[in-house]
């Protein structure tokens, strides 16, 4: 699969182009029919174009996929609402769109390792925010409330704690969301003067290992 196709989906959403999102979305299905993250994007669309119908079926697929996925319980708790006082969508059902919208050298979604058990990881919710703490030798994740939720992966802990020590700041938010895993979105919020010819991630497949900070 066009590994943009995510990409263009969640821009067209961004314009407000919801029919092509709708069928971008349906393209990636086509491919992967679990791939929950595209799920919950062209329900998204179906709600926006008024196929409030199809979106709710959409999402209890989901919720059969993943039976915690707090995002789809709420967002068919309100086509539920909306059905009963036939109100309009609110941009909040939409927020996630531009969210992870990926800039490259300043994004990257990754798997955490070491996660959290289930029980901890079942209240947290696709965008909601986190916390990037800095150990010695990693990065720990938690949430606001200082609940540790995971750590990123020893290369790129390594890659960000020289960044972050040299003046850097990255935002994160949770991004994928099970029971098992957590994906995060990190985002490069200041970039120190220092670094300005230095992106902080790289694109799958590029060979950052002789990169010096």
């Amino acid at each position: 699969m066009n590994p943009n196709l995510a990409q263009q989906a969640i821009r067209a959403a961004v314009e407000g182009n919801w029919q092509h999102a709708a069928q971008l979305n349906r393209t990636i299905l086509q491919e992967n029919p679990a791939d929950i993250e595209a799920m919950l994007r062209l329900a998204n669309a179906l709600t926006q174009l008024g196929k409030t119908k199809e979106a709710a079926s959409i999402y209890e697929k989901v919720l059969k996929l993943d039976r915690y996925n707090t995002f789809a319980q709420r967002a068919l708790l309100k086509l539920k609402k909306m059905k009963r006082g036939k109100k309009r969508v609110t941009p909040e059902l939409h927020g996630l769109e531009t969210m992870f919208l990926e800039e490259p050298g300043k994004t990257k979604t990754v798997g955490l390792v070491h996660t959290a058990p289930p029980a901890v990881l079942a209240h947290l919710d696709a965008g909601q925010r986190v916390l990037l703490v800095p150990r010695r030798h990693r990065i720990s994740v938690t949430t606001e409330e200082g609940v540790y939720v995971g750590r990123l992966p020893d290369d790129l802990s390594v890659r960000l704690l020289g960044f972050i020590s040299g003046g850097n700041k990255y935002e994160a938010v949770a991004k994928g969301v099970n029971t098992t895993e957590v994906k995060v979105f990190i985002q490069e919020t200041y970039r120190c003067p220092k670094f300005e010819k230095t992106p902080s991630f790289f694109h799958e497949g590029n060979n950052s290992a002789g990169e010096q900070l």
